[in-house]
């Protein structure tokens, strides 16, 4: 089963609700060789945004499979679309997360590479909190963030092991009683409609 729409970029595509009524089938489809690698990790995705908490200290109760999963997947996403700079200002306190989980997952010098852009980043986050408070557009924060230490992080991603989205889906599918599990998790449709 493959749902790619050739006229969709891939935001709409990662946005787009997901085929499956639960985690639980979408792990069976998947048992069964029906998905992509792709297709899976983008309904994955669709059903994780739904359930797990934006603060990453509110994660706690969460499997340590599915922090690890959703940490790294932040991290490399956010990375590879706008540097450490845009990871720095999306999800900051999720980079001591991914960095355990890029280690978890067999790469430890990007797990470095994120903890020293963490480092960098809370040195930056004064300045950022100022532009912020004076309501500064996106492009000035991101024009400070450019010119800081943090740009050189984003440097040879490839080389040190920066995609991990086959490690993610391994890890999603040597747990798959775990992850299927999260469906009680799920917010209930309200009747309202």
């Amino acid at each position: 089963m493959t749902d790619t729409d050739s006229n969709e970029n891939l935001f709409e595509r990662l946005f787009r609700p997901s085929l499956f009524e639960s985690m639980a089938a979408l792990m069976s489809a998947d048992a069964a060789g029906s998905l992509s690698d792709d297709d899976f990790a983008r309904h994955w995705g669709w059903f994780l945004r739904r359930i797990l908490p934006y603060a990453a200290a509110d994660c706690h109760d969460f499997p340590e499979p599915v922090i690890v999963y959703w940490a790294t997947g932040l991290m490399e996403y956010n990375v590879f679309n706008g540097g450490f700079a845009q990871a720095a200002y999306n999800i900051p306190d999720w980079f001591v997360l991914a960095a355990i989980g890029y280690e978890q997952l067999g790469r430890p010098i990007a797990a470095g590479r994120i903890r020293q852009a963490a480092g960098l980043a809370l040195t930056e986050q004064a300045r950022v909190s100022w532009l912020k408070r004076r309501r500064a557009e996106i492009r000035a924060i991101f024009a400070h963030f450019r010119g800081s230490a943090l740009k050189d992080l984003a440097k040879d991603l490839s080389e040190i092991g920066w995609d991990v989205t086959a490690a993610r889906i391994q890890l999603d599918r040597a747990h798959r009683a775990v992850f299927a599990s999260l469906d009680a998790r799920m917010p209930k449709p309200s009747i309202d409609g």
